[in-house]
């Protein structure tokens, strides 16, 4: 079992790792994959890939830094049940034909990857094994 404290350290190096711009040169170039097209064209104006996974990344951003610096007692319960729901394509089923892509793009790939990681450990020190 791993300490709060290596889980609040993980979580910390995880932050600092993905430093850096939105992936948006990834998006711009999965929408341009000639295997995803179809399912982008599909969505139409549903198609607000940026805007939820912004959504996803900040939720579990916001909620980490409240961890880091101390101040989770008083995290919103909204987000935190919120993000137990599962990943992002768990909370946006939408997307889920990226499920088996989004490896192919790095840096979509790192992003996602990391905060995914995170979001698995912000729920583990927020919620009971219970909720979980």
């Amino acid at each position: 079992m791993r300490t709060r404290e290596f889980l609040l350290q993980e979580l910390h190096d995880l932050s600092q790792g993905i430093q850096g711009p939105f992936p948006y040169d990834d998006l711009r170039k999965m929408r341009e994959t000639k295997r995803l097209t179809s399912h982008f064209k599909m969505l139409g104006d549903d198609d607000q890939l940026s805007a939820d996974l912004n959504t996803y990344f900040m939720a579990i951003h916001g909620l980490a830094s409240r961890l880091l610096t101390g101040n989770a007692e008083d995290a919103p319960t909204t987000a935190i049940h919120w993000l137990a729901r599962g990943d992002f394509f768990a909370i946006f089923p939408m997307y889920c034909f990226l499920e088996d892509e989004w490896e192919q793009f790095p840096q979509f790939a790192h992003m996602y990857g990391s905060t995914k990681k995170m979001q698995e450990i912000v729920l583990s020190l927020l919620l009971t094994e219970d909720e979980l």
